[in-house]
């Protein structure tokens, strides 16, 4: 799932991007300026938010077995 939901970002925003590029679109600076510090604000907001929730002890890790082309395993994995 998680390859899938790469590969879909991925591909838009090829496809976008070589789409600007053929039609020679360019982001106003406004634009640009305002969603770099709106990407930036976010990223810090989410690194923030895990922050406070490892501290208060929500974040944890687990083990549960898979199985995978016949082979029985376990994989650990963190949660909030």
């Amino acid at each position: 799932m998680g390859l899938r939901f790469s590969l879909g970002h991925m591909t838009t925003l090829a496809l976008i991007g070589s789409l600007g590029i053929i039609l020679d679109f360019t982001i106003p600076p406004s634009l640009q300026k305002g969603s770099e510090i709106l990407g930036g604000t976010l990223l810090v907001l989410l690194g923030g938010w895990i922050l406070y929730d490892s501290l208060k002890g929500k974040f944890y890790l687990h083990r549960h077995p898979h199985a995978h082309a016949g082979e029985n395993h376990q994989h650990p994995h963190f949660h909030l």
